[in-house]
């Protein structure tokens, strides 16, 4: 009865295995994953704000911010930033000149803005008023310097 019993190598003395990809594959796969999840989460935030802008809630947030510049004033945000807009009493106060809008209307697709196209259904202004401010007169420039 011949018995051969081969010796079992022992886990315990084995040397390590080398590791199945090189440290710079892992580096790099690890900044590709790391690039794509925080893309994703940056067009997520971004979608979820334009959708809140898009509410009745965030237009009204939207107008507050507006009229708090000091600089514009509007009194409504009506639609959608999607397809129809509206805007009522909208007034621009610069130190140059006083702009008010009674009544605005803008409708537009702009998905064609993908295609490199602007395309409006609707650009409607009510009465629109432009008052220039009057400027101080210029000053004579100063006299070149004397060395």
């Amino acid at each position: 009865m011949s018995t051969k019993q081969q010796a079992a190598p022992s886990d315990e003395n084995a040397p390590p295995s080398p590791p199945k990809y090189g440290l710079i594959r892992r580096v790099l796969r690890a900044v590709f994953w790391s690039a794509l999840i925080s893309l994703t989460l940056l067009i997520l935030a971004f979608s979820i704000v334009l959708s809140w802008l898009d509410s009745d809630a965030g237009r009204a947030r939207l107008v507050d911010a507006i009229n708090h510049s000091g600089v514009v004033k509007l009194q409504t945000l009506q639609g959608s930033f999607w397809s129809r807009l509206e805007v009522r009493e909208l007034e621009i106060n610069t130190d140059a000149a006083l702009i008010q809008l009674d009544h605005g209307v803008l409708d537009w697709t702009p998905y064609s803005l993908l295609l490199g196209d602007l395309y409006l259904n609707e650009l409607t202004l009510g009465k629109l008023s432009v008052q220039s401010k009057p400027q101080a007169p210029m000053q004579e420039p100063s006299p070149p310097p004397t060395s």
